[in-house]
């Protein structure tokens, strides 16, 4: 055991480069096959990577003003309950187009929780009192743009002039128009000018759940009604969203382009291995010589394959490893900016998948090497021993070629010539 453990040091060592290739494809195959996963899944199911990203609320509820929240901390499942911070209804005049939108009141700093994702421009800022924040799918559809100048009509026809500073993705709603209203934040001071009675606005407030599955969420809704029911009055409660909710109505349709990704997939796949398998089995197969002087010393054909595969299997969850920590580096927020209107971009992925495709990239290294070592382990050790080329011409006409196989000329020939 501890001469295979030396060999395999010292074959590393005398073949670095060799080495370093099989580790770099090895890494560059799981790499590839975790980036094809979380490019799948984003194409399919956008609304994951923007809740990660924006660190998104499991449920939303809608109160009326001046309700208190106090109560929504005491409920069973809620881990956490968000800042809380009034909404007004509008309307935005864009040419002879007339949309309905949700103007939240928030601050100059981001919230902690359901903080909105800013793909264009800037969030808002105490030196812009009139700038505002537009949902990226209602600004696709408004035409608005960064630095375009805006109106919003109040329910009581107050009229209130606004700079677009910023577009933004949030998990809280779906895609208009499929959900309306249009989503706008702006700073407190901005609302009150658009809707001044308080008690004309909504309360809008975000949970953390202990279970955010479909079942935990409807328990939780179920008990939010209940604490704010009453039997002589109405209750304050006036609706609640579910991330299940805006998760479904966000997932993809477009069945076409889950075919082509699903045969991007299969290809890379398909590849994935092929590639694995062609450079491990390569690097077993030039050894052929130092495996043929191993035999010669003494090793077994099990003990050959062994240490191949063992060195090999190294070599592949060393590429593993350096593949998996490359597709992090490479998704994290700092690299990847999904454009406005969020369409295809990276999913998490979840650690079952990265447990599988660490485990199929291993694996595949293993079967590749498993032939050629025992291939291998089956070398004849006079392989070890190559003779070596002639030093003199051959005993045929002046204008032959010898061959490796040729005699040299003997020294008795040399010295009667």
């Amino acid at each position: 055991m501890r001469g295979a453990l030396r060999w395999i040091r010292a074959d590393l060592r005398a073949h670095r480069t060799q080495s370093a290739v099989t580790v770099a494809v090895i890494a560059g195959v799981v790499a590839a096959l975790v980036l094809a996963v979380m490019l799948v899944e984003g194409a399919l199911n956008p609304w994951q990577q923007l809740f990660a990203r924006t660190d998104g609320a499991d449920l939303i509820v809608y109160l009326a003003d001046g309700t208190p929240v106090s109560q929504l901390r005491d409920l069973p499942g809620v881990k956490a309950v968000g800042v809380p911070y009034d909404a007004a209804s509008a309307t935005l005049a864009q040419g002879a187009e007339k949309f309905p939108v949700q103007l939240n009141g928030v601050t100059a700093r981001p919230p902690a929780m359901s903080a909105p994702l800013v793909v264009a421009g800037s969030w808002l800022s105490a030196a812009q009192p009139d700038g505002v924040v537009v949902e990226a799918s209602f600004a696709a559809a408004a035409g608005l743009r960064v630095g375009m100048r805006i109106v919003l009509d109040g329910v009581d026809g107050t009229i209130v002039p606004m700079r677009v500073t910023g577009i933004a993705d949030t998990a809280d709603q779906g895609f208009y128009p499929q959900w309306t209203p249009g989503l706008i934040w702006a700073q407190q001071r901005l609302v009150s000018q658009v809707e001044p009675t308080a008690s004309e606005t909504t309360e809008v407030v975000g949970l953390r759940l202990a279970d955010p599955s479909a079942a935990g969420a409807g328990e939780v809704t179920q008990e939010v009604f209940d604490a704010y029911n009453s039997a002589s009055e109405s209750s304050p409660v006036e609706r609640v969203t579910t991330r299940q909710q805006v998760m479904d109505s966000m997932a993809s349709d477009d069945r076409l382009l889950g075919e082509l990704l699903a045969l991007f997939g299969v290809i890379a796949l398909v590849a994935a291995p092929c590639a694995i398998a062609n450079v491990t089995s390569g690097r077993v197969l030039v050894q052929r010589r130092d495996l043929a002087m191993l035999k010669a010393l003494g090793f077994t054909p099990g003990q050959v394959v062994r240490m191949l595969l063992a060195e090999q299997l190294a070599l592949g969850v060393a590429g593993t490893a350096l593949g998996l920590a490359a597709a992090r580096v490479a998704t994290s927020p700092a690299f990847v900016h999904p454009a406005a209107g969020i369409g295809v971009t990276l999913s998490p992925l979840p650690g079952s998948a990265a447990l599988v495709v660490a485990a199929g990239a291993i694996a595949t290294t293993g079967i590749a090497t498993a032939i050629p070592a025992w291939r291998a382990g089956r070398v004849s050790p006079v392989a070890a021993v190559q003779p070596s080329r002639p030093a003199g011409g051959c005993r045929s006409s002046p204008g032959c070629r010898c061959s490796s196989g040729c005699r040299p000329r003997s020294s008795s020939a040399s010295v009667t010539r």
